[in-house]
């Protein structure tokens, strides 16, 4: 029996980001693909957003 559990980062009482955020955020993306487990983001700041975008990374955290 397998239990498949997804993983789920909330943004919504983060306050401060700056670009090692979206480093780290990467990082957690490529672990979690590694290890075949479902990861997302909610209520991502708009300034994390625009910096993603500003990167060209935006696809890969949403």
């Amino acid at each position: 029996m397998s239990i498949k559990v997804d993983t789920t980062i909330d943004f919504a009482q983060v306050t401060d980001i700056d670009t090692s955020a979206i480093s780290l955020i990467l990082e957690w993306k490529r672990r979690a693909q590694k290890e075949n487990k479902p990861l997302k983001f909610v209520n991502l700041p708009a300034n994390l957003v625009s910096l993603t975008q500003l990167y060209g990374v935006s696809e890969l955290i949403n």
